[in-house]
């Protein structure tokens, strides 16, 4: 009897399937969700990836669909089935949202995507002027949107600090839980390429203002951690980099009159000049006009 129970269980285990099992060839690996208002109607876009091969190697390049209606429930299921298969968001790493919705709409887009179990929350958040445009946006140099961006945003995380870049979930939780205002980047077109350069703030679900690179700049010293700032200095037409983290900021408002103190400390990064970094006699010109460099860069970047 018991090895006949036995023999039932793996007849079930190996003849039946999961429900929302859904064949390779039939998923349509949306990568980036772009989302304009216009016309008091959602126009939604789907960049979806697509793979190639050539020269003995898999190529990615994406195309785009996307649909119109005044739910935005409904414009996400008419993209969908403009696709002519089953949307897969499990690998999506861009939302972008055009200025109407970063405006008026963002807290209703909220509501969709948290009820939305297809969807998840764990991509990189962006504003645009036209979602739309800027998803059909491709090249031969970077044939996919989403990984233009994303590569954009983490090498500026490890490197330039000029922008301060936040996953959707991140936002939604800096607003719930921490009534925290929010700062993110704003992709722009130029020559035909997409282009990170400049970052908007929103109070609680609205857009407020547009920050240019100093101003972001700025605003990352003061909100990132250990931020950092690199430094090229020419000697005598040879070149002395240096990394300069600002670890420790500290704001004070005293007689209506803002003090900012930054305690910041460096490493010599590349060292092309004669200096002897070793010799405090030798090397002291060169930290002076580093320090000049450092107040000035703050001061322009705040003042402009």
């Amino acid at each position: 009897m018991k090895k006949k129970i036995f023999l039932f269980i793996c007849i079930l285990l190996f003849t039946t399937a999961c429900s929302d099992y859904k064949e390779l060839e039939n998923l349509a690996y949306v990568t980036s969700i772009g989302i304009d208002y216009i016309n008091d109607e959602y126009n939604v876009t789907y960049e979806i990836l697509n793979s190639k091969k050539g020269n003995n190697k898999v190529v990615f390049e994406s195309y785009t669909v996307d649909a119109t209606d005044k739910s935005i429930s409904n414009a996400f299921l008419k993209a969908a089935e403009e696709t002519k298969l089953y949307p897969y968001f499990a690998h999506t790493v861009l939302l972008l949202i055009d200025e109407n919705v970063a405006k008026e709409k963002l807290e209703e887009i909220n509501d969709f995507i948290i009820r939305e179990n297809e969807v998840r929350e764990f991509f990189y958040f962006c504003v645009t002027k036209n979602a739309k445009e800027t998803l059909n946006t491709k090249n031969e140099e970077n044939p996919v949107v989403a990984n233009a961006v994303k590569n954009q945003l983490e090498i500026n995380k490890y490197s330039k600090n000029e922008f301060h870049s936040l996953t959707f979930d991140q936002f939604i939780n800096n607003i719930e839980n921490f009534n925290f205002d929010n700062a993110i980047p704003y992709v722009s077109i130029d020559n035909d390429k997409v282009e990170v350069d400049k970052m908007v703030t929103f109070k609680n679900y609205k857009l407020v203002d547009f920050l240019d690179k100093n101003h972001s700049y700025i605003y990352n010293l003061f909100k990132e951690n250990d931020a950092k700032y690199y430094i090229a200095q020419e000697f005598s037409d040879k070149i002395i980099n240096a990394g300069v983290v600002f670890s420790k900021k500290e704001i004070d408002i005293k007689d209506n009159k803002i003090n900012i103190n930054i305690l910041a400390y460096g490493e010599i990064i590349n060292n092309e000049t004669d200096f002897n970094m070793k010799n405090s006699n030798d090397d002291t010109a060169a930290y002076l006009n580093y320090e000049r460099n450092i107040i000035e860069v703050v001061n322009t970047k705040e003042c402009q």
